[in-house]
């Protein structure tokens, strides 16, 4: 199991290079990777987000890369362009009668005379060198996924325990409830007799058949079922090498809709509690899943 919150740094430094590269991730429905590129990279953009797709599955990718390298420098001379400079003091000299003091300090720093240029294209092995960067930052990132995915299942498991006792409490009073329902049943059913037929006994068959009708319409006994299966699927899923979150996330939905039907059916005040009890360890299960990849 994985969370899709991570942290990775890795660096190069050389002589001639200075890089590093940052991945920042969190949480999201879908994958997302973003990269934040000197323009040098721009050109293999697509080829970067391709590799990267290889670790991550879900969750938003934020991948900063900085680089300082010397080698893509070149300083070019304009010797035309600093020899028109020159003559032009010496004529604006030559008019205003003044001697001109030239110096190849001063005509180098006059515009384009010497001009910087930086090659935009990477080389071959500073490629390289970037993705053996990369691959370093990315690996550090997933550990800490790793690492963080091992407390959410920790986290997970201790929930679930928590609420399979609730689902065990709700299933102890099944019967309770299916008596307490059939009580109240027969006191409406003598209620209503004594109104309509002054105080006739009921059918005794009729009254039977009344009874198993509404207690099978009011009986939990399947939603507990399924949510023992529930459970079960996801203790599978969260002890497998391949836990996913979307699945995750549709079982606890599942949980929840099983958990709202039995709410639905009760008629007595302390299942009503558990079922609020079991809700609320829904509501946190289903915070945790949301961080799990």
């Amino acid at each position: 199991m994985k969370s899709m919150t991570g942290y990775g740094f890795a660096r190069f430094t050389s002589d001639s290079l200075d890089m590093d590269v940052t991945i920042r991730s969190v949480n999201g429905r879908f994958l997302d990777i973003r990269l934040h590129l000197p323009k040098e990279y721009l050109s293999i953009e697509s080829e970067i987000k391709s590799k990267i797709t290889k670790f991550f599955t879900r969750g938003t990718v934020d991948i900063y890369v900085n680089r300082r390298s010397l080698e893509q420098s070149e300083i070019k001379v304009a010797s035309e362009i600093g020899q028109k400079w020159a003559k032009a003091y010496r004529d604006l000299a030559k008019t205003l009668k003044i001697a001109p003091k030239l110096s190849i300090e001063h005509i180098a720093t006059l515009p384009n005379v010497m001009v910087i240029e930086t090659i935009s294209e990477i080389s071959t092995s500073e490629k390289k060198t970037f993705y053996q960067v990369c691959d370093q930052a990315v690996k550090q990132c997933l550990k800490e996924r790793i690492r963080e995915g091992q407390a959410l299942k920790k986290g997970i498991s201790e929930m679930l325990v928590s609420f399979k006792e609730n689902v065990a409490q709700i299933e102890a009073i099944r019967s309770e409830a299916n008596g307490a329902l059939e009580a109240r049943l027969k006191k409406r059913l003598f209620e209503k007799a004594n109104e309509t037929f002054g105080g006739l006994d009921l059918d005794p068959i009729r009254f039977a058949q009344e009874v198993v009708y509404q207690i099978d319409r009011s009986d939990i006994n399947e939603e507990v079922q399924r949510l023992n299966e529930h459970i079960q699927h996801i203790v599978n899923l969260i002890e497998s090498k391949e836990c996913h979150g979307k699945k995750l996330d549709f079982y606890c939905q599942e949980l929840l809709r099983e958990t709202n039907t039995i709410g639905a059916k009760s008629q007595i005040a302390e299942l009503t509690r558990l079922v609020v009890l079991a809700k609320t360890t829904i509501e946190k299960i289903k915070e945790q899943v949301q961080n799990i990849e």
